[in-house]
């Protein structure tokens, strides 16, 4: 008897110490209802958004939402939304991103102004690859300025091999330019 309780006290703290090793402190918020509204809420708080795109016909649909889930995790400014393309509810951002051409389910990620990012389908992508379409707050700013048609300069270098002097050089030739 007292092998017994021993035994179960033992189980009993492995699977504690696994839960608390699990969870690393951030909640993710995967959105299922009301998306539309909660895609304008995360908008307005600058939050880059993984849509799970879903329909009836949708297999391995936990994978998929696991996969989004544990991408956002790697991000602090990042949440996750399961959009059912079938929903009339979520009719407007289902032509808006023009959801219907999508195999389900789905993975499409999407910056704060809306604009797709990246996305591929979960069983042919990991998290780690599928998290470099998370776009930065640079990005975003680009992608802000390409879609409201202003003149956008993009300038690339490497700070490890280009002295410090020659990127503000640089800098400067370029804000003449525009």
């Amino acid at each position: 008897m007292k092998m017994k309780q021993t035994f179960l006290s033992i189980l009993f703290l492995l699977g504690i110490t696994a839960f608390v090793n699990a969870s690393d402190g951030k909640d993710i918020k995967t959105i299922r209802e009301n998306v539309v509204t909660e895609l304008e809420a995360a908008a307005s708080e600058g939050a880059n958004t993984i849509l799970v795109i879903t329909d009836k016909t949708a297999d391995n649909l936990d994978q998929a939402i696991e996969l989004a889930e544990t991408t956002a995790n790697m991000d602090e400014n990042t949440m996750v939304a399961v959009v059912d393309r079938n929903l009339e509810d979520n009719s407007s951002i289902v032509e808006k991103y023009n959801m219907t051409r999508y195999p389900v389910p789905f993975v499409l990620i999407l910056s704060p102004a809306g604009n797709v990012t990246g996305g591929a389908m979960p069983a042919q992508i990991s998290a780690e690859k599928l998290a470099k379409y998370i776009p930065s707050p640079c990005y975003n700013q680009a992608l802000e300025a390409r879609n409201d048609k202003k003149s956008t300069l993009i300038i690339v270098s490497s700070k490890e091999t280009d002295g410090m002097e020659k990127w503000e050089s640089v800098i400067e030739e370029s804000k003449t330019a525009i």
